[in-house]
């Protein structure tokens, strides 16, 4: 009798279209790194969606649970999502992750810098190697950070971005794994370039300098809001005066170019925003306008989709949707409540009430998935 490693990868693709939910995809994708490859195939996520029309719907959202940090530092807490309790596909998922982050050790000097599919980008204070940690296959990579060659040459704050390469296929069975982190090194007098790891060559690559001519040096000393986000292969730089350019900085980094694009139209003086993806992979703006106590949602398309004049690498946000803050967070929202977007990521938009009340928030009917407590800042996983 043939047993399942006598399976071709054809087959086995076929088993995984037939499963019945991204939670139980991702559970069998558990399996084995073979399996994990199989699952990270290039357009298999695609076809996946086409056989289960209903998997991006409000309640296939695979959110296990949020990471919050705090300004004192240490290792971020994790919070159980509670519809995971009741899903016994991500309750598997969450049982058997490391999501307490206990293999990291019990160091105050650790830093989540960034979470993106599920991986984590963390730093020790003071300097030292970046750290990537998978805490659903454990695994874990130590970066050393790239030389800063050159007089006065600097990273920003909060200047490495982790970005996973889920959708890059290779023929290793680390596939699964693939991921880069960017950085941008930045010149007093004026220059900047990107600097971009690859987890399939385990080097930093340095990419030539471009003139700063976007003000993205402005954005170096902000320490108030959390200044990189990163959606379809763009990495948006909130930038120190954006207030009143109404534009940020966007790094390209299949071209590693930078480029300026405007905010949209009426700007975001009185929002609270995160740019992010649907759970289609289409780069999103989630926003909530204070002024009018609304919620929003912006897809960046291409200009002449948006049938707009003005130039910014080919894209313009055009508004997909809108409702009362009211209706999206649960027991209301009171005008001198102001919400806040911490992030964006997989068609959820984590939205803060107040000091202390965290909402996942999906952007397909724009409901409330989930509510947690903590005083931290969130980023989901």
């Amino acid at each position: 009798m043939p047993t399942i490693d006598c399976l071709k990868d054809d087959n086995i693709e076929e088993i995984l279209l037939r499963l019945s939910s991204p939670a139980s995809l991702a559970c069998a994708a558990l399996a084995s790194n073979r399996w994990r490859r199989v699952a990270s195939r290039r357009g298999f996520l695609r076809r996946f969606r086409a056989c289960h029309p209903s998997a991006s719907s409000s309640s296939s959202h695979l959110l296990v649970g949020l990471f919050v940090f705090h300004d004192c530092g240490g290792l971020p807490v994790f919070h159980l999502a509670p519809p995971v309790r009741s899903d016994p596909d991500l309750a598997v998922i969450a049982r058997g992750g490391d999501f307490l982050l206990t293999r990291l050790g019990d160091d105050p000097a650790w830093r989540l810098r960034d979470c993106h599919d599920g991986l984590l980008l963390l730093s020790r204070s003071g300097g030292g190697p970046l750290t990537v940690y998978d805490p659903v296959s454990l695994r874990r990579v130590t970066i050393r950070r790239p030389q800063l060659d050159g007089d006065g040459v600097i990273v920003p704050v909060d200047g490495y971005i982790l970005d996973s390469l889920i959708r890059r296929r290779g023929a290793k069975s680390s596939a699964f794994f693939s991921f880069r982190v960017v950085s941008v090194q930045v010149q007093h007098h004026g220059r900047q370039r990107a600097v971009v790891y690859d987890s399939g060559t385990s080097r930093w690559r340095f990419h030539p300098w471009r003139e700063d001519n976007f003000g993205y040096a402005s954005l170096v000393q902000s320490r108030r809001e959390r200044p990189t986000m990163q959606a379809a292969g763009l990495i948006f730089y909130r930038r120190l005066h954006q207030r009143i350019t109404s534009s940020c900085t966007v790094l390209n980094t299949a071209t590693r170019d930078f480029f300026l694009l405007p905010w949209p139209a009426g700007g975001l003086e009185r929002s609270s925003y995160a740019v992010g993806e649907t759970e289609h992979g289409a780069c999103c703006l989630a926003c909530v306008d204070n002024g009018r106590q609304m919620f929003q949602l912006w897809l960046l398309v291409r200009e002449e989709e948006e049938g707009r004049g003005f130039g910014a690498g080919g894209k313009a946000w055009k508004l997909e949707k809108e409702t009362p803050v009211s209706e999206v967070v649960p027991h209301g929202c009171h005008r001198w409540c102001h919400c806040h977007v911490t992030t964006v990521a997989a068609g959820i938009a984590l939205v803060r009430e107040s000091e202390s009340r965290h909402f996942a928030v999906g952007l397909k009917d724009l409901k409330t998935k989930a509510e947690f407590c903590d005083h931290g800042t969130a980023m989901g996983c």
